[in-house]
């Protein structure tokens, strides 16, 4: 969200407020039934007071703010989301060093780093170690 030229958040507005909008090289104005969800790595009213993002869409769009600390901050999510994605691993046994590395690693990757680096999806062993 926080990447979003500054004209293209004037459209933005407009779509938020009005729910109409105009397809690519289409004259006929459409109606949108939609629910927006948006997310950013960055801090938005910095970027307000900076004037790289809209005030007025800022506070169209922060209705609900729900924070989520970095996975870097959550070491005691990383055994939730592992499992939560077992499946992609085909049931492959983890090595207690391995997954030490990685509970303790403080590099800032995210899951979808970690995961394939750590515990080496890629490989056909039915081990993985550090």
């Amino acid at each position: 969200m926080s990447e979003i030229p500054v004209l293209q958040q004037a459209k933005l507005l407009r779509f938020v407020e009005t729910l109409k909008y105009n397809r690519l090289g289409d004259s006929k104005e459409l109606t949108g039934n939609v629910r927006i969800i948006t997310a950013t790595n960055k801090d938005l009213k910095q970027a307000v007071i900076k004037n790289s993002f809209r005030e007025d869409l800022y506070f169209r769009l922060s209705i609900l703010e729900i924070l989520i600390p970095p996975l870097r901050d959550r070491k005691e999510d990383v055994l939730m989301l592992f499992e939560e994605k077992k499946k992609l691993l085909k049931n492959k046994e983890i090595s207690d060093d391995s997954f030490n590395i990685m509970l303790t690693s403080d590099t800032g990757k995210e899951t979808k780093k970690m995961i394939p680096h750590y515990f080496g999806v890629l490989t056909n062993e039915k081990h993985i170690y550090s």
